[in-house]
């Protein structure tokens, strides 16, 4: 069944494909009232061509392209390997914020089992020393693999808020 013009109105899309949606069922309601009126008009005004009723033809032809390029967005935007997730503008930056965060955490923890390995390196039982040596050097590779990752995100993350600050 197609959806009526008051439901179409009443849709709010979050997302790019939401979006398209909207509009591939908004496209696809129009036709047919543009054919029927375009034909209602023919049958008061007579059979012959005239510029309007080829205008008004025109414009349902045009939504009928428009539906068919809807359709070709959406699948080279779902072919790809794009994922799209919505979020607000304050919980992004709180999501970058925690990422930083936890980059910063990964080091300031190898700091600390650095320090510890140092100072208790003579007082200290060996065997407890090398766990405190492979906690250290984990959390190092952690910083410095996944670190760039989180700051990857990040980045991203404060490029999109900037993109929405500037549309604003």
């Amino acid at each position: 069944m197609m959806p009526t013009m008051r439901e179409l109105l009443s849709q709010n899309p979050m997302t790019f494909n939401e979006l398209l949606d909207l509009f591939e069922a908004y496209v696809s309601t129009i036709g047919g009232p543009i054919n029927t009126g375009h034909d209602m008009l023919r049958k008061e005004i007579g059979g012959g061509e005239h510029v309007a009723l080829g205008h008004i033809f025109g414009v349902a032809c045009d939504a009928e392209d428009m539906a068919k390029r809807l359709c070709q967005i959406r699948t080279a935007r779902t072919a790809g390997s794009d994922v799209t997730i919505t979020l607000a503008q304050p919980d992004a930056k709180r999501l970058g914020w925690a990422l930083r965060e936890i980059e910063r955490m990964f080091s300031s923890a190898a700091d600390a089992f650095e320090l510890l390995e140092r100072t208790g390196a003579e007082d200290m039982d060996p065997g407890a020393l090398a766990v405190i040596a492979l906690a250290r050097r984990a959390l190092l590779v952690a910083a410095a693999h996944d670190g760039a990752e989180l700051r990857c995100f990040a980045d991203k993350l404060e490029k999109a808020g900037q993109y929405q600050e500037d549309a604003a």
